[in-house]
């Protein structure tokens, strides 16, 4: 049994720290006036989330380095497929310009890509980008040869100039030499001053000399060295005689000089491959206007290309007999002066 203090003890605790529910207090009014209200609203109800369903995965069909390439080249691009191929069968030059036309060239998908795509027996809407675009402008029919057409027309004029500077160099440069008094003068003097200094050996008094010993004259250097070589001597002579004709060889040769330095084997590919890509797009005109390919992408093809052909036909027709006309120049001159066709006949310009 518990003692009389603990008895005492248990009961002043039990005094000193009554229960709400023991001393019967109004629990709601308290609630009301000192509870936080927040507290007093009821908690809304957990509702349980449904599972999502999976969103379809995109198909890819084209290999990685092909597809990630593409990939970025369309990320600059901010026109929708259906704008991309409208602009491609008219042609637009805001979409086709000069470095455009080789991105698109780049781009586009070649036959067996479009074949592959335009065959999936799936969803087609669940195809990825690169796979929609190339099913989206593969419809458009030999997109590959439309693009290369346009290329052609860019690069023409440029490759045409070059060309066309260079053949009238080689033309301008034999003319220049074909009826050259003050060379034919210079030779005289080179002859004669040849003669004096072979005089006493079996050398000496010859009616003429191969044209090569020309550049070998700065080799022959005197006793003194100040006074230069013999090519100082002669002009030194040209000059006291007055041959002045002979002294102003470097600026009416100037022509010579710049053809020297020309390739002519390199030039007659370069105008050969010209033409030819020109005879290429001329094949693609006609082709667009049989009648074979739908009109909707023929006309547009019409309209821009073919004018370009004509004008780039008749230049390189040109062209071809001008290059004609002065290789056969050139192989007089080498005759006239008797020159060794050091680059054989395909390269006569090596004469210079």
């Amino acid at each position: 049994e518990a003692s009389i203090e603990e008895t005492k003890k248990a009961k002043t605790e039990a005094d000193l720290k009554p229960g709400i529910e023991v001393l019967g207090l109004d629990l709601k009014e308290l609630d009301a006036l000192f509870c936080d209200p927040r507290a007093l609203k009821a908690a809304p109800e957990k509702k349980e989330k449904k599972p999502e369903p999976d969103k379809p995965k995109e198909v890819h069909l084209i290999d990685g380095k092909r597809n990630q390439n593409a990939s970025i080249c369309l990320g600059r691009v901010k026109l929708s497929n259906d704008d991309v191929t409208a602009a491609l069968v008219r042609l637009d030059p805001e979409l086709l310009s000069p470095e455009g036309t080789e991105m698109w060239i780049g781009l586009i998908p070649t036959p067996e890509e479009y074949e592959q795509v335009a065959g999936y027996p799936g969803d087609q809407t669940l195809l990825a980008k690169v796979e929609r675009f190339f099913l989206a402008v593969g419809k458009i029919p030999r997109l590959q040869e439309r693009l290369a057409a346009v290329k052609t027309m860019y690069q023409f004029d440029s490759l045409y100039e070059d060309a066309k500077v260079k053949v009238d160099t080689i033309a301008a440069a034999a003319a220049s030499l074909n009826h050259c008094t003050p060379l034919e003068k210079l030779m005289d003097v080179v002859l004669a001053v040849g003669n004096y200094m072979n005089g006493s050996t079996s050398r000496g008094q010859a009616f003429g000399f191969k044209i090569d010993v020309l550049t070998k004259l700065s080799n022959i250097k005197g006793n003194n060295a100040k006074m230069g070589t013999l090519v100082n001597y002669i002009v030194r002579q040209c000059e006291a005689k007055g041959f002045d004709e002979v002294l102003e060889l470097p600026t009416r040769l100037a022509n010579a000089v710049g053809a020297a330095a020309i390739d002519f084997g390199q030039l007659e590919g370069d105008v050969r491959r010209l033409t030819a890509t020109v005879n290429k797009t001329r094949k693609e005109v006609n082709k667009m206007a049989s009648g074979d390919v739908h009109e909707d992408f023929a006309a547009p093809f019409l309209t821009v290309i073919k004018p370009f052909v004509e004008r780039a036909e008749d230049l390189t027709t040109k062209l071809d007999k001008e290059m004609s006309d002065a290789k056969k120049a050139v192989e007089g001159v080498a005759k006239k002066f008797g020159a060794k066709m050091e680059g054989g006949e395909g390269d006569p310009v090596m004469s210079f």
